[in-house]
C-alpha cells in the first residue's frame, strides 16, 4: 500500500494548533501563486497581528511551496509593517542556511536586507550571506540581497570591508546587469 504524500495544511496543522484564520490562511496560499494573492492574505494578517507568527513558521518549514508563497507574503507585510519582523531576525538568520528553494532564499534575504540586523546571529548571517554570494549558482536576486545585508554589517563590523570590497569588485566584473549596478552603489557607498 502506498502512502499518498501530505499536503502543507495536513503537515501543519499537526504541527500547530491553527484556528479559522489560519487555516483560511493556509488555504490561500495553497490556492494559486499571484501578486493579488499575496496582496489577499497580507490584508489577512494585516487585520490580524496574531497570523504574523503563523507565517513566519510557514516560511520555515520543510516544503517547497508553502515556504516560497509565504515568504512572498512575509516581503508584502513587512513593507507594511517593518517593526513586525524585528523579534524574528534572530531565528530567520539562523535558519536562511536551511532554506532549500530560491524563491524563499529571495525572498527572505530581501525581508533581512532591509530589516534591524541580529544581535546573537550575525556571524552566522554573514557567514552564509559571503557563501551564497561566491557561489555561482545562487540565483542573482540572492546574491543582490546578500550583497545589501553584508554592506549593513560591514558598517558594523568593519574589518570584513577588504574582502567584501573585493568580492564586489569581482562582480563588477564579470556580474549581471543588476549584480553590477548594485556592487557599484555600494563600493561607492564604501569609499
Amino acid at each position: 500500500m502506498r502512502f499518498k504524500p501530505r499536503s502543507a495544511t495536513a503537515l501543519i496543522m499537526d504541527k500547530i494548533k491553527l484556528d479559522s484564520s489560519q487555516q483560511e490562511m493556509i488555504t490561500l496560499l495553497e490556492e494559486h501563486h499571484s501578486k493579488s494573492q499575496v496582496m489577499i492574505i497580507a490584508g489577512l494578517i494585516g487585520k490580524k497581528k496574531k497570523l504574523f507568527d503563523s507565517l513566519i513558521e510557514l516560511c520555515l518549514i520543510e516544503d517547497n511551496l508553502i515556504p516560497q508563497r509565504a515568504s512572498w507574503v512575509l516581503d508584502e507585510v513587512t513593507q507594511r509593517y517593518p517593526n513586525w519582523i524585528d523579534p524574528y531576525v534572530e531565528n530567520l538568520s539562523l535558519s536562511l542556511s536551511e532554506l532549500k528553494h530560491g524563491g524563499t532564499r529571495r525572498n527572505i534575504t530581501k525581508v533581512l536586507s532591509r530589516s534591524t540586523l541580529p544581535i546573537e546571529n550575525l556571524g552566522e548571517l554573514l557567514n552564509v550571506c559571503f557563501e551564497w554570494l561566491v557561489d555561482k549558482e545562487t540565483p542573482i536576486a540572492v546574491r543582490a540581497h546578500c550583497m545589501t545585508i553584508v554592506y549593513r554589517i560591514s558598517e558594523i563590523e568593519p574589518e570584513i570591508k577588504g574582502e567584501f570590497e573585493s568580492i564586489l569588485r569581482e562582480f563588477v566584473e564579470i556580474g549581471s546587469a543588476g549584480e553590477k549596478s548594485r556592487a557599484r552603489r555600494i563600493l561607492k557607498s564604501h569609499g
